[in-house]
């Protein structure tokens, strides 16, 4: 009588094991890949929105440069609505409340980190008092550029107090990058950040109304 014999021989089950081990190999690889590449477009969108972001904190700061209440008009320690237009850093005195109280706020670049501070209008003392420190607004920032257009159309950084008061707008470039790096991705710096820059140009309104 012929037996019929069903079920794996262990060859059979040892090709299945390494086929099916094969599979979820590469499975995994998939998943890591496609994983990796998720982190990183969400880490370039959550770059380019702080770097948006910060620019736009930046604009609605800088447009008010010069405004300071008529009442305080060359009563403060300097005439200069603009004090600093460096290539890098910005200082101006705006009335950013509205409060008849001007602040005098610089921003710069420190290391990798946009930095905010501002000082406010002692009356009292005749003198600038610190209402902050350098407060962070965006990390992770790489460039920070300042272009200022003057009065006659001219382009170029102020080199002296009068330059400075004849500017009439700023174009500012903004550069992030991400927090961490991509093995598979080569900047054209050489290092394996993505980065993005942003740009606006600030029309001055306040500048040469005195």
């Amino acid at each position: 009588m012929e037996k019929n014999n069903k079920g794996f021989t262990l060859v059979e089950l040892l090709i299945a094991i390494a086929l099916a081990g094969f599979l979820m190999a590469g499975a995994v690889s998939v998943f890591t890949y496609s994983n990796r590449a998720y982190v990183i477009q969400d880490e370039v969108v959550a770059t380019q929105q702080f770097v948006r972001s910060a620019l736009e904190i930046m604009l609605h700061e800088v447009r008010m440069a010069g405004y300071i209440p008529l009442a305080l008009q060359g009563n403060l320690d300097s005439d200069e609505q603009i004090r600093e237009a460096a290539a890098t850093a910005l200082t101006f005195i705006a009335d950013l409340n509205a409060d008849d109280n001007p602040e005098l706020v610089r921003y710069t670049v420190s290391a990798t980190t946009l930095t905010r501070q501002s000082w406010d209008w002692s009356a009292t003392s005749a003198s600038w008092a610190v209402q902050t420190g350098a407060v962070t607004l965006a990390e992770n920032i790489t460039g920070l550029n300042f272009n200022y257009t003057f009065a006659d159309g001219t382009q170029g950084i102020p080199a002296n107090a009068q330059d400075r008061e004849n500017i009439r707008a700023v174009v500012i470039n903004l550069t992030g990058r991400t927090a961490h790096i991509d093995p598979d991705y080569t900047a054209p710096d050489g290092t394996k950040y993505h980065y993005r820059t942003l740009q606006t140009c600030v029309k001055l309104r306040n500048m040469g109304l005195q």
